[in-house]
C-alpha cells in the first residue's frame, strides 16, 4: 500500500517552455528539485495514516445515537484516538492546531458517551450527538490540511 501510495505522490517535471533541457542564452539551466525518498516515503505514509483516520472519523460520526450504544461509540472512539496518534506521529509536529483540536473534541466526547453510559436519557442522546458533530468539524479541519500534502485523500463529508 505504502509503495502505490509512494508512486502516486511523485511530482511530476514542469517544462520551462524551451524544451526538455534547453536553456536560451544567458539563463541558467533548469533544475529540478525531486523530493528525496526519506521525503516521498514519509509523506505516503502520512497520508496512509490520514486514510485511515478519516475512514474511522466517519464510521464514529455516523452512528445513530440511542441509549444502549454507548460501548459501540466508546469502540469507534479509541480506534479514531489510535489512528489519531499515528497520524500524529507521522506528522512530526505538523497540524499541531488541528490535531489538538481533534484530540479536544475526542476528550469531549468521551465526557459524553460515559454521561450516556451511566444515564441514557434524551438530554445524554442530544450531547452525544453534539459531540459527534464537533467531533467530525475536527476531523474534517485536520483531514483538509493534511491533504495539501494527500492530494488522493478524499475530504470527509460535511454531514
Amino acid at each position: 500500500m505504502v509503495a502505490g501510495l509512494l508512486a502516486l505522490s511523485v511530482v511530476g517535471c514542469a517544462d520551462n517552455g524551451t524544451g526538455a533541457g534547453a536553456t536560451t542564452a544567458g539563463s541558467p539551466p533548469a533544475t529540478t528539485t525531486i523530493p528525496s525518498p526519506a521525503t516521498m516515503t514519509s509523506n505516503a505514509v502520512q497520508c496512509a495514516h490520514a486514510a485511515e483516520l478519516r475512514a474511522s472519523v466517519e464510521k464514529l460520526t455516523e452512528v445513530t445515537v440511542q441509549p444502549g450504544l454507548a460501548d459501540e461509540i466508546r469502540t469507534d472512539l479509541e480506534d479514531v484516538q489510535s489512528k489519531l496518534t499515528d497520524l500524529e506521529n507521522e506528522a512530526r509536529g505538523e497540524y499541531q492546531n488541528e490535531i489538538g483540536a481533534l484530540q479536544s473534541a475526542l476528550t469531549t466526547l468521551g465526557t459524553t458517551v460515559d454521561a450516556l453510559a451511566a444515564d441514557p436519557s434524551a438530554a445524554a442522546v442530544v450531547s452525544v450527538t453534539k459531540a459527534l458533530q464537533d467531533v467530525r468539524t475536527a476531523g474534517r479541519d485536520l483531514l483538509d490540511a493534511v491533504g495539501t500534502r494527500c492530494p488522493l485523500l478524499s475530504p470527509l463529508p460535511t454531514s
